[in-house]
């Protein structure tokens, strides 16, 4: 989906032409939260000057959760400052304080002193709920960010609890995947599919677009997680089986895990270790680190190139639930959420 939908909603608008305000936006898992952020942030670089209105970003992760700390936050922070205004604080200028960082306390006080240097400043951060001590702890931690009256702030987080006392002026919206953007997403998935041409000839490509929308709730995970259920079908009778089954966020992860432990041997066992790697990982893992895990033998001291599986092989293997970024070949669990199933 484009998201546009976003840009004309009400609360949206109310909030981008009001300085000072903050817009908690939250939803169920997979509902396109982190899309939507990143949405947000083009819309604003496309409309907004950086040198004069500066639009910061923090995509929270779950597996990076150790590396971003309130200092760590902070940092990236000023540097996203420093960049778009090109201006260098006066601490920095001393000849002292080249190649040194201020304590926490110093470091809060640059921030707020830069932030409040601008008439405005866009603020987007991105799932709050994956902060290490959650969104009542991001808010803790970062209350003072939220006080300021020149700070427009576009959060995300999954439906939850929050002092709403602690938003000071703020709006809430929900987060829910539009259907004709399901729509858009099942179509193009089938139409890239070797069994799009199978269902066309049944007449049961349009059940499956229409099932496959109603049921996904306005999730995109839920949506391609019920996808790749029906795709993997032998037959059309399983086809309507599938369709017609349980439809939740737990039983579909249940499908394909029985799809993977039911599948030919070796590249069950890749598809197992691929996930256990990827859940207890304590960051993001490359492609090269993940496939090398799976390839150690527990029998030899040594790595054997040849016991190195293909990525497309376990990829395909773990039916849909692990995503490879081509750019930054590092692979990752399909969401936060199946990290918690697992």
């Amino acid at each position: 989906g484009s998201g546009a939908w976003l840009f004309t909603d009400p609360s949206f608008k109310q909030w981008e032409e009001t300085i000072g305000r903050t817009l908690w936006c939250s939803g169920m898992p997979g509902a396109g939260k982190s899309f939507l952020c990143s949405r947000v942030v083009e819309y604003l670089n496309d409309k907004y000057p950086s040198a004069k209105v500066p639009v910061i970003y923090a995509f929270l992760s779950y597996k990076d959760a150790a590396k971003q700390t309130q200092s760590a936050i902070l940092r990236s922070i000023l540097a996203q400052l420093v960049r778009q205004s090109n201006r260098v604080p006066v601490y920095f200028e001393s000849p002292d304080a080249r190649g040194t960082l201020p304590p926490l306390d110093g470091l809060w006080s640059i921030v707020c002193g830069f932030i409040a240097s601008f008439e405005r400043v866009f603020i987007v951060l991105d799932a709050l709920d994956e902060y290490a001590s959650g969104p009542s702890g991001f808010l803790n931690d970062f209350q003072k960010i939220f006080d300021m009256p020149m700070a427009s702030l576009f959060v995300t987080s999954r439906s939850t609890f929050v002092n709403q006392a602690a938003l000071g002026n703020f709006a809430e919206l929900e987060i829910r995947a539009r259907d004709v953007e399901i729509r858009d997403y099942v179509l193009q998935r089938l139409s890239h599919s070797r069994m799009n041409k199978v269902l066309r000839q049944a007449d049961l490509r349009d059940e499956v677009v229409n099932t496959v929308v109603q049921r996904s709730d306005g999730m995109f995970l839920h949506a391609h997680l019920l996808l790749e259920k029906v795709l993997s079908q032998p037959t059309l009778k399983s086809v309507r089986r599938a369709l017609s089954a349980d439809q939740s966020l737990h039983s579909l992860y249940d499908s394909a895990m029985e799809k993977i432990t039911t599948s030919s041997g070796d590249w069950s066992r890749c598809a197992m270790e691929a996930l256990a790697w990827l859940a207890f990982a304590l960051g993001p893992l490359t492609v090269r680190q993940l496939l090398e895990a799976i390839g150690i033998q527990l029998t030899s001291d040594d790595l054997d190139a040849d016991e190195v599986p293909f990525i497309e092989g376990v990829s395909q293997a773990c039916a849909g639930l692990i995503v490879l970024n081509q750019s930054r070949q590092q692979v990752s669990l399909l969401h936060y959420s199946l990290n918690e199933y697992l």
